[in-house]
């Protein structure tokens, strides 16, 4: 059976530990994508995110879905009704499960990009 030192290449923890701190940020590999970037603790500029910007990152894929920005893998108007109906939706959620723990802005925030984005949608539909 392995003990710890095997696992870490004869090295204690605490050294391995050391050795991850000082070669900065962190590449895990995942599957076939050997050097695909994982945001860890010492990435605080990958890790910051607060609702507000969550929610309209949300909001910018419903719009994309619409036809109202263009695709950013194709760079055209492409138009999926389903996938911006299912945004709507999550928003729906996300909003309804919040109630009442959301700051008076990201509140309002929420309410106000949940309507337009219905807006939007009804007038694609036609």
């Amino acid at each position: 059976m392995a003990d710890h030192d095997d696992l870490n290449g004869g090295k204690s923890e605490g050294d391995a530990a050391k050795k991850a701190a000082q070669s900065g940020p962190r590449v895990t590999p995942l599957g076939g994508n050997t050097g695909v970037h994982i945001a860890s603790a010492s990435d605080d500029e990958a890790l910051e995110i607060d609702f507000g910007g969550f929610i309209l990152s949300l909001g910018t894929s419903c719009m994309v879905n619409l036809g109202k920005y263009p695709n950013p893998e194709t760079g055209k108007l492409e138009l999926d009704l389903d996938a911006a109906r299912q945004v709507i939706h999550i928003l729906q959620m996300l909003q309804q499960k919040t109630r009442g723990n959301l700051e008076d802005d990201e509140a309002q925030l929420l309410r106000t990009l949940v309507y337009d984005l219905k807006m939007v949608y009804v007038e694609v539909k036609g």
